[in-house]
């Protein structure tokens, strides 16, 4: 597992992640008007949009219901990859903004 380092100073924040041979584009947004929460975007290769506002929530992995069918089979639109937000002392936080990068990370782990 690994950690995605995220500039928060410069959300809405993108980066290019490459995961078993295929590029993905991640957008880091917050939403800090009515609640404080981080809302991740995913693209595919070509730059369309495959998932929307999809809300980080600790210890859940992004996409996890899209990412495969009822026969468990992995969905290409969608890396082959864990990608959560932890902390590193164990402990549960909300995934806000003031958290990012100080008591939640994004993580990776390929499968």
């Amino acid at each position: 597992m690994r950690v995605i380092s995220i500039r928060k100073d410069l959300i809405p924040y993108s980066f290019l992640l490459d995961v078993a041979g295929v590029t993905f584009k991640i957008v880091i947004r917050a939403e800090r008007l009515v609640e404080d929460l981080i809302r991740v975007d995913l693209y595919n290769e070509s730059g369309e949009i495959v998932e929307e506002g999809t809300r980080a929530i600790f210890g859940v992995p992004l996409w996890l219901n899209l990412m495969f069918d009822k026969n468990k089979n992995h969905n290409p639109d969608y890396p082959r990859a864990s990608l959560k937000f932890l902390s590193v002392d164990g402990q549960e936080y909300p995934v806000n903004y003031d958290n990012l990068e100080d008591k939640v990370f994004l993580t990776l782990e390929e499968f």
